[in-house]
């Protein structure tokens, strides 16, 4: 197994390597590893470079070969409102003494390089080299398509993960793996409860899966090549047997807000009948009625899949509110939860604090619930002042209200440094197809 610790090494320098030689190259592989690989640990000359330190480098050969050397102008269009949230967040934070504010600038670093510098950096060479995008497209489809055939290997080893559980000895991190051994499985098709097939945590892989299938939705609707479907099943395949419910709900309000507004007739017949389908399957499946059950399971006993009911999650939206006496208006801190969870461990109402929301009502209180629907509208509107076409206009409001419906189901664990990454990358790719139709017709003309 060492020999996969030389792999990975050799993947992690071809990425510092290719960022002086081809920074489009280097970005796509970065992407890949993000994906494959649940940690970056490498040293070289006895320096450890991290996650940051790679975002640093990248930032820094752009600035040089594009910024210095090509004199173009940056554009930061797409990113503002992920500035526009770190930095609101920063400066509330100076109003929240809990968390020692050295320990709230730490947490703030880190996730502000991870999400901003990246996507920074692929919008602006992408609006001046579209060769990027195609770079990506296919460093997310080779990337996702291999740990999806993995997470199906996964199926049959009874919640054992030897990828993950080896790499989390090495290098000395907790086995997430280890913690749903002894769940209960869902499908009596799968004998693991949770997959998180090449990545940290099944939620993390959840997420990407649900991102994954509306990337595959515009790539089917774009380039109209069957192959597309394959991936697009490899991918729903995973998202059933991953374990995570939460990727299932998020997509369905995505792809309902979709049909919705888009109002194609084509598109909402291909659903119904999907739906109905679905519905003939579920309905006589035992496995898959059980776990759709459990999705309007409010007191926890419709059906055997135990988890985070209704009534739960509300004891914990109100032990919010009791945490935050005293500090209602700016919350007790930047990644205070986090703070908590190290120190204390889970909470005795909140628990894990299981829901973006509960984080915002903790860390930020009210000026942060504002914050946070400012960052939402920022979006919502970011992507109209780039796209000109409804269908794709109303794509990227689905990935947002994924992400946003997903984090709320779950929690936010490193999410959106992923988010930033296919939302970027979603609105150059759909700007360059709507630029491709424009000079058809002006061809044609």
């Amino acid at each position: 197994m060492e020999f996969l610790i030389y792999i990975i090494s050799i993947f992690a320098l071809l990425i510092i390597v290719l960022s002086f030689l081809n920074i489009k190259l280097s970005i796509a592989v970065y992407i890949a590893y993000l994906i494959l690989v649940p940690y970056f640990q490498l040293k070289i000359g006895g320096l450890s470079l991290s996650y940051n330190i790679v975002n640093l480098l990248l930032l820094l050969n752009f600035l040089y070969h594009y910024r210095i050397k090509q004199k173009i102008n940056l554009n930061y269009t797409g990113v503002q409102p992920f500035i526009f949230l770190f930095l609101a967040l920063l400066l509330l934070s100076v109003f929240s003494p809990v968390v020692p504010w050295g320990d709230q600038f730490f947490a703030w670093r880190a996730t502000f390089m991870q999400t901003c510098i990246l996507i920074f950096i692929i919008r602006n060479i992408a609006i001046k080299d579209y060769e990027l995008i195609r770079y990506i497209k296919w460093s997310l489809i080779v990337s996702l398509a291999i740990a999806g055939i993995y997470g199906i290997f996964l199926t049959k080893l009874e919640g054992i993960n030897p990828y993950t559980t080896y790499l989390s000895d090495y290098y000395g991190v907790k086995d997430i793996a280890e913690e749903f051994l002894q769940s209960e499985t869902r499908l009596s098709f799968s004998s693991a409860s949770k997959i998180q097939s090449t990545m940290n945590h099944p939620m993390t892989w959840g997420l990407n899966l649900s991102f994954a299938m509306i990337l595959l939705t515009a790539f089917i609707f774009n380039e109209k090549k069957k192959w597309y479907w394959i991936i697009a099943t490899l991918i729903g395949f995973n998202i059933l047997i991953s374990g995570v419910r939460t990727a299932i709900a998020a997509l369905a309000l995505g792809a309902g807000y979709f049909l919705l507004m888009n109002k194609n007739l084509k598109q909402l017949t291909y659903a119904i009948v999907f739906v109905l389908l679905s519905f003939l399957i579920i309905s006589n499946n035992e496995d898959l009625s059980n776990l759709f059950a459990s999705f309007t399971d409010v007191h926890d006993n419709k059906s055997d899949i135990k988890g985070s009911s209704i009534s739960a999650r509300y004891g914990q939206l109100k032990g919010c509110f009791v945490e935050i006496e005293g500090y209602k208006l700016a919350g007790k801190g930047y990644n205070w939860h986090g703070y908590y969870l190290i120190n204390h461990g889970d909470h005795p109402v909140i628990l894990a604090f299981e829901s973006l929301i509960f984080i915002i009502i903790c860390d930020s209180g009210i000026i942060g619930i504002f914050i946070w629907l400012l960052f939402f509208l920022f979006l919502i509107r970011e992507q109209r002042k780039i796209l000109k076409l409804q269908e794709n206009i109303y794509l990227m409001d689905s990935i947002v209200i994924v992400y946003f419906a997903y984090s709320i189901g779950t929690g936010e664990y490193g999410y959106m440094s992923f988010f930033g990454i296919y939302y970027i990358f979603l609105i150059q790719y759909l700007h360059s197809v709507e630029l491709n139709k424009q000079k058809l017709i002006l061809n044609i003309i």
